[in-house]
Formats: structure tokens, C-alpha cells, sequence
């Protein structure tokens, strides 16, 4: 164990003193304080012309309309039911949901920008296995009294963890800016227990957005660690997995027609799809989701653990 942590520790120092690593988190801030520039001068330019209320009731007529045409039996049903309750309750007891042009509305509209975590993390994946063949320096490893595969997962801890620092500093850039930029407003998140029973929570459970994306960015991640193995090209991985990032969705909508079609991996790594109860296709649920994740979670590793510890380690 004390070896393992030490060709952790060993990857880590190796990935976050990286120029690119820097630039990354440069280019995280920057983003971050673009878009809050943005949306504040957009927030005072255009002030919302709806009180909260007509806000909400807006939401309540959608919800109800939704409803009409989605399968009682499925997960989108009780979540939109969910959802409608919330709202009713709002108008009920006079409760504002947090609003536009606030603070916790900016922190929640920064996720949009996990997008560049989940690219981040891509890169370093493609890199951190077949740079070292490129490099020769995986014969260094090699010879180390070390197993391979402790070698392997070293490098994949490190780009997992990796990933979710990054989307660490992507949240703590947003409270930052945001706090700068935007009021923090009286609001009140609410939420419906197993019990039927509707509660309040903390708006810092607006962090759900960021760790239900990280399922999506932990299966690029890994996709891209894969291809990365089993080919030993950085561009390879790279392109691939960007590729099927940005047009899987596509692919699956075009297919949700199909019942197989929701068996594809792409139908299930958008995890935010049951926050917001826009689910992709019929017959998704969260537990099926993460039953065929952890499905194609355990193939990636098996092709990357064959791959690795079997074949030649010649350059």
C-alpha cells in the first residue's frame, strides 16, 4: 500500500506542476469570470419583467403539462410530481426560489462550464499512459519492483482525482466571483423526502449539479485512460474521446426511438438528466443508469488491466 501511494503521490507531483495543468486552471478562471461578467451585465440590462411568483406558476403549468404525456410508472413522472409539488408549495407559503441575476443562481449556472472539466481531464488521461511510451520513460517504471497493474492505477487514481480538484476549483471560482458580482438573496431550496414530506435544505445543495456531473466526467475519463492504453496514442484518445463527448448525445436522440438504444453508454453519462427531469428516452432511471455505467465502467478497465499488464512493454 505504502508503495502504491508513493507512485500516486509520484503521478500527482508529476501532473499538477505540469505548464498545461496552470494553464488549465487559467483558463478555468478565466472562463468563470467571463461568463459572470456576462451574465451580470445581462442581469442588469435585462432585468427578469416576472415576479417570482408568475415565475413559479409559469413552472407549475409546465410541470402539469409535462406530466400529461409521460408514463405514470416511470422515473420522470415522480420526479416531475416532485417538482410540481415543490412549486405549489412555494406559491402556498410565499417561499422565493432563488432567483436571477443572484448569487446561488450564478453558482448554479457556472455548471455549465463542467464541460471544460470533463475536456481537462480527458487530456490528462490520453497523456498520462501513452506519453511515457512515447517518452521511453515507461521502461523506468518498468523495472521497478512494482506490480504493473499498481503501476496502471496509479495513473488512473491520479487523473480521477484530477478531475474532481478541477471541478473543485471550478466551484470555488464561482462562489468567489459570484460573490463579488451578485447579491445574496433571501431563497429557500426546498425538497420532497421518501415520506412525501417537503423540507427545506441548504442552498449549498446546489453542489448536487457539480457531483452528478462528475459521473459523466469520470466515464470520458476513463474511456479516454483506455484508448490511451491499449493504443499508446495521446492524439488517439484525445480525438475519440472528444468525438463521442460531443456528438453521443446526438446519437442516442436520433436513436431513442429504439428500445436498445438505451443501452448506448452516452444515454446515461448526462447524470444532471435527473435533476432536471428532462430525461433523455423512455425507461431511464437513475439506478438503471448507473447499472449499465458500472457495465461499461468494468469493460474499460478490463481492456486497459489486459492491455497494460500482458502485452510487451517494448517502445
Amino acid at each position: 500500500m505504502v508503495k502504491w501511494f508513493k507512485l500516486f503521490q509520484n503521478e500527482w507531483m508529476k501532473l499538477i506542476r505540469k505548464k498545461s495543468t496552470l494553464v488549465m486552471i487559467g483558463l478555468l478562471f478565466f472562463a468563470v469570470a467571463v461568463m459572470g461578467g456576462i451574465l451580470k451585465w445581462d442581469s442588469m440590462k435585462n432585468p427578469s419583467q416576472q415576479s417570482w411568483e408568475q415565475t413559479v406558476q409559469r413552472e407549475v403549468a409546465q410541470y402539469s403539462k409535462t406530466k400529461q404525456a409521460v408514463d405514470p410508472s416511470s422515473y420522470q413522472y415522480e420526479r416531475l410530481e416532485e417538482q410540481l409539488q415543490t412549486s405549489q408549495y412555494r406559491l402556498e407559503n410565499d417561499l422565493p426560489p432563488v432567483q436571477k441575476g443572484s448569487f446561488w443562481w450564478f453558482v448554479e449556472q457556472s455548471q455549465n462550464l463542467i464541460s471544460f472539466i470533463t475536456l481537462f481531464s480527458i487530456i490528462a488521461a490520453a497523456g498520462i499512459v501513452a506519453t511515457e511510451f512515447s517518452t521511453g520513460t515507461i521502461k523506468l517504471l518498468a523495472i521497478r519492483p512494482v506490480s504493473r497493474w499498481k503501476i496502471l492505477y496509479s495513473k488512473y487514481i491520479t487523473t480521477i482525482v484530477y478531475g474532481f480538484f478541477m471541478l473543485g476549483l471550478l466551484f470555488l471560482f464561482a462562489v468567489v466571483i459570484g460573490a463579488v458580482l451578485f447579491p445574496v438573496e433571501s431563497a429557500v431550496a426546498l425538497n420532497v423526502t421518501d415520506n412525501g414530506i417537503i423540507e427545506s435544505t441548504p442552498l449549498w445543495g446546489y453542489l448536487q449539479w457539480y457531483l452528478y456531473s462528475f459521473v459523466g466526467i469520470v466515464l470520458f475519463t476513463t474511456l479516454a485512460f483506455m484508448i490511451s492504453t491499449v493504443f499508446r496514442s495521446n492524439a488517439l484518445a484525445i480525438g475519440i474521446t472528444m468525438f463521442l463527448m460531443f456528438t453521443g448525445s446526438q446519437v442516442v436522440f436520433l436513436l431513442s426511438r429504439y428500445e436498445w438504444a438505451k443501452y448506448l453508454l452516452f444515454a446515461h453519462t448526462d447524470f444532471t438528466q435527473y435533476i432536471t427531469a428532462n430525461i433523455m428516452m423512455k425507461g431511464l432511471s437513475p439506478t438503471f443508469s448507473l447499472s449499465i455505467l458500472a457495465i461499461y465502467f468494468i469493460g474499460f478497465h478490463v481492456l486497459s488491466y489486459i492491455t497494460f499488464t500482458k502485452r510487451d512493454i517494448a517502445v
